[in-house]
């Protein structure tokens, strides 16, 4: 590890982990390689087992929480540097992460707290001459601006509390915060394809468009039928106010048989006017913009 070979000093390392897996500082020194060699998001899982298995390591839980700011899980990142606040509140660096964690994950009174410490720090380092003025002046600014951020979150809980207490005509209580150990349980059921096939289901848009299918299908055999053979019949019936037989008078029936072809005139009429009002049909790119989906050609 100290010549920087980080690939063979992490094969050593990994092959030590499998004959020892309880021995923690074995996986210590497997986040360590890697947290020196820039791989910070696999450094995360070996440390944090470490602080699993010892939480009072603080090596492994400042490192856990560097790589979690240096892979931007801020919240993760004050997880693990909030506990060292009793040990690490003199130095500077930590007091810096904590900083910038604090402030990613939305934890205001965190980075008022860590920036009120620095500037703490920026003025002992001005009285005995190690800063100067404009390091104690850049804290105090940064302090500050964290001050005002609390303010104004605490505004906006006062206006939301005001809010509830016009909606419901009484004091709302205490809001009740959010569960650390929040449950995010998987879907039912869990299965992509079975959401594809659900939502082709259920889409009204794709019903809509398969309708609009048998529609035009209909029309284009509505059309068609203009070639079809034509049966004609009349049927004719009279009764006399007299004494005598009934008589009933029937026309002779015309009848084509075989597909007799129309004159040419209707035919071309019928053939021109189905390809100038051809049925509309949805497009398979529409359907697929609409529904995700392709439909079937007509």
């Amino acid at each position: 590890m100290r010549r920087e070979q980080w690939d063979q000093a992490l094969t050593l390392l990994e092959k030590a982990a499998k004959l020892e897996p309880k021995m923690a500082g074995i996986r210590l020194n497997i986040g360590l390689v890697k947290y020196r060699s820039g791989d910070y998001a696999g450094a995360i899982a070996p440390l944090a087992s470490v602080v699993h298995d010892q939480p009072e390591s603080q090596q492994a839980r400042y490192l856990v929480g560097l790589c979690n700011v240096f892979t931007e899980h801020y919240a993760d990142a004050v997880t693990a540097l909030e506990p060292l606040w009793p040990q690490q509140s003199s130095d500077f660096m930590y007091l810096y992460v904590l900083g910038i964690a604090a402030h990613n994950s939305n934890r205001k009174e965190l980075d008022e707290k860590a920036l009120n410490r620095q500037l703490e720090q920026a003025q002992q380092r001005f009285e005995v001459g190690l800063a100067a003025i404009t390091d104690v002046n850049d804290a105090k600014a940064q302090h500050d601006a964290a001050v005002a951020n609390v303010i104004s979150a605490q505004n906006n809980v006062d206006t939301a509390r005001e809010t509830v207490r016009q909606l419901t005509n009484k004091e709302p209580g205490e809001f009740k915060k959010l569960r650390e150990d929040l449950p995010l349980d998987h879907p039912t059921p869990d299965d992509p394809k079975q959401w594809v096939d659900l939502a082709l289901k259920q889409n009204p848009v794709l019903t809509s468009a398969s309708l609009n299918v048998d529609a035009a299908a209909a029309n284009v055999n509505t059309a068609r039928a203009g070639h079809l053979p034509v049966l004609n019949a009349n049927l004719g019936y009279s009764r006399a106010p007299t004494w005598g037989d009934t008589s009933v008078s029937t026309a002779p029936a015309n009848r084509t048989d075989g597909a007799r072809p129309l004159p040419a005139a209707a035919s071309a009429a019928v053939s021109s006017n189905r390809r100038r009002n051809p049925p509309s049909v949805p497009s398979p790119a529409v359907c697929r913009s609409n529904c995700c989906a392709t439909l079937p050609s007509v």
